[in-house]
């Protein structure tokens, strides 16, 4: 028994090790902190929180991972920076009718999602793409700034890996049992 209990722990962190990950940010704004978004509302829910750039995991669909960047400072502020995904970026949703557009596709279960006219980024913010890596120089005011990022998931050579190694530890489990 204690083999099987054994065995299940690591096939459950074999799952585990597929989950999207965090991305990490390299922000130059002084003071400025990047930090996982968990509240139930996004969009015009006025976050007012100055000097921090959110991020949300929406979930993986049509072969991609979404994320939510944020950022909604209490009065006008800046955010400027780069951040970094664990697969390539595909697409940025940056306007509000992208955003509502996306929506249906991408959005996170359990989350309220209240885009106002000028969710997204406005004229002044700027955003470039290079690979896996999002820089970005915003300046936010009410409703703040908004992305929605959409990376690729692992090839499915990757998947594929991953079930024989659920299968070799199974096998390796029953041998032990035999």
């Amino acid at each position: 028994m204690k083999k099987f209990i054994t065995g299940m722990a690591l096939a459950i962190a074999a799952v585990s090790a597929f989950a999207a990950p965090a991305p990490s940010a390299s922000l130059t704004t002084s003071g400025a902190t990047f930090a996982e978004y968990t509240g139930s509302t996004v969009g015009s829910n006025d976050i007012n929180i100055n000097n921090t750039l959110f991020w949300m995991y929406e979930g993986t669909n049509l072969g991609h991972n979404s994320y939510l960047l944020m950022f909604d400072p209490l009065s006008n502020g800046s955010m400027a920076g780069s951040v970094t995904f664990s697969g390539n970026i595909a697409y940025v949703a940056s306007t509000t009718i992208a955003l509502v557009g996306t929506d249906f596709l991408f959005s996170k279960p359990g989350v309220t999602y209240d885009w106002k006219t000028n969710s997204g980024l406005e004229s002044n913010d700027s955003l470039s793409i290079s690979g896996n890596t999002l820089t970005l120089s915003w300046r936010g005011a009410s409703p703040g700034d908004h992305i929605r990022v959409l990376t690729a998931v692992p090839e499915p050579e990757s998947y594929a890996m991953f079930l024989a190694g659920l299968g070799i530890i199974g096998a390796m489990i029953r041998r032990k049992n035999i």
